[in-house]
């Protein structure tokens, strides 16, 4: 019997080892595991912050061709209305560009009516201003629809 006593404790002081090894593997995988969350957290508020970065600048670049994009309208209606009239010398010849005109004005310059030889309309003749009308109601206790005194 204190074979068996002595075999037990054995197993005992074995068994009891085997889960201390245990609960020292399992506590180094899990901070094992700790440090990967950990690591993989800071590497997603890097790509976070390099994700706000980019939105940014194409931000930028969209407002930057927006901007261009209008400039360049701008300047196509400008060289549409500024471009000299072209004439044709013979009906298989090439356009030929006209001199510009020389008045001074600037090329985009708001269009002026040619001088005419009659003179302007007049303008039209305004009635004198009459006082605005007092709103009449139906209530008989609304004190503008009283009678006034003479």
């Amino acid at each position: 019997m204190t074979g068996v006593l002595a075999r037990a404790d054995g197993h005992g002081v074995r068994d009891a080892a085997s889960i201390e090894r245990s609960r020292t593997t399992i506590h180094e995988v899990i901070s094992d595991v700790d440090g990967a969350v950990e690591q993989l957290n800071q590497r997603a508020a890097q790509l976070r912050a390099r994700g706000e970065t980019v939105r940014g600048q194409v931000e930028q670049l969209m407002i930057a061709f927006q901007f261009q994009d209008r400039v360049n309208q701008i300047l196509d209606r400008c060289a549409t209305r500024c471009a000299p009239p072209r004439r044709a010398s013979a009906p298989h010849s090439r356009a030929v560009r006209l001199p510009m005109p020389t008045s001074g004005a600037p090329c985009c310059a708001p269009a002026t009516p040619p001088p005419s030889s009659t003179p302007p309309p007049a303008p039209p003749r305004q009635r004198p201003a009459s006082p605005p009308a007092i709103p009449r109601s139906s209530d008989p206790g609304d004190p503008t629809t009283w009678p006034r005194p003479s």
